[in-house]
């Protein structure tokens, strides 16, 4: 098994959503902020292959996902749309440092 995928099923990386959404404004934060993304293109396989190059491995569960991993954040696409995973350690404002950090990374940064 690929160790992105070993992180992601053993939780050493959880859905952002876990972190951010503690509270009622963190919720609404997260809301908008994902709606801005999705909105922008961010949930398209292509971007992602164009910004991240080669996925770090594909994952089939009841969809395929294709996974790009980094060292403090893993990210996977399907058409399902994106799954935004951090380590469950991270505090909130370190979380969407990481945010930022992978928005950046797609060209995609408000």
């Amino acid at each position: 098994m690929n160790p992105a995928i070993a992180r992601l099923q053993s939780g050493s990386r959880i859905p952002i959503e876990n972190i951010v959404c503690q509270s009622a404004t963190g919720i609404t934060r997260w809301r908008n902020a994902y709606m801005r993304f999705a909105s922008k293109g961010g949930q398209s396989k292509q971007l992602h292959f164009d910004k991240l190059g080669k996925q770090t491995c594909i994952f089939k569960g009841e969809y395929r996902n294709w996974v790009w991993e980094r060292p403090r954040w893993t990210v996977s696409v399907s058409k399902r749309g994106v799954e935004f995973n951090v380590p469950p350690d991270c505090l909130v404002r370190d979380a969407w440092a990481l945010w930022q950090e992978y928005l950046g990374m797609l060209g995609l940064q408000a």
